[in-house]
């Protein structure tokens, strides 16, 4: 079984993106929480390379009782596909705002126009800066995919601690969608969702997607 978990709530809209705010360390524990009380037991635990997917990690971590997890693993591959300021930079471009048109906007408008964005990416009408194509992220997570479910060691168990865009392109990826469906899946991901992937020598199938019922409903967040 692989489970990807995204991040608890990031930083958007503050100076660093890449950082947990209180509500996503409280999230990043009570998952934690979660997996004690179901008696979760990790062969591998992968991590992406940004500061909240490590926060996130330590936090489900040390709520585990004794050792029962191996040290994370760094995990280059789970990395997001561009950060925050790069995606509302494009994203002026594609609305026609100015940096300052952006910043006086609403979060709601801003996450509008963040959503939009990330479709018009996925459908190939726009880049981000110097960020590889959706077709080419898709490509590199479907690769890392491969690699892991063709493993061949019965009853194993990896949790994947990363971002939503890696989520969706798994998700697509199990699904054999075609890569702009991505952005169906990304917006939606919720902070600290758990998604379950069953693997056997390569074969693989979606079982749950973006779940948080572990999580109180105070705790409840999706940017």
């Amino acid at each position: 079984m692989l489970w990807l978990l995204r991040h608890g709530q990031a930083s958007f809209g503050a100076a660093t993106y890449d950082a947990l705010t209180e509500l996503g360390e409280r999230q990043a524990v009570a998952t934690g929480d979660h997996f004690v009380r179901a008696g979760a037991r990790f062969d591998e635990v992968q991590v992406g390379p940004k500061r909240r997917h490590a926060a996130t990690a330590a936090g489900v971590l040390a709520a585990l009782p004794g050792a029962p997890a191996p040290a994370p693993v760094p995990a280059p591959r789970l990395d997001e596909f561009a950060e925050a300021t790069e995606i509302l930079r494009a994203a002026e471009e594609v609305c026609g705002l100015t940096a300052a048109q952006m910043s006086a906007l609403s979060r709601n408008e801003q996450l509008r126009h963040y959503d939009t964005t990330i479709a018009a990416w996925t459908q190939g009408r726009v880049r981000l800066g110097a960020r590889p194509s959706a077709a080419a992220f898709r490509r590199e997570v479907a690769d890392w995919l491969r690699e892991l479910t063709g493993h061949t060691q019965r009853g194993r168990t990896v949790l994947a601690v990363t971002s939503a865009g890696v989520i969706a392109a798994a998700a697509a990826e199990v699904l054999e969608l075609p890569v702009d469906r991505m952005a169906q899946f990304m917006r939606v991901l919720r902070n600290a969702s758990l998604t379950e992937i069953a693997f056997s020598a390569g074969r693989v199938s979606l079982v749950s997607f973006n779940g948080v019922t572990h999580l109180p409903l105070e705790l409840g967040s999706s940017m």
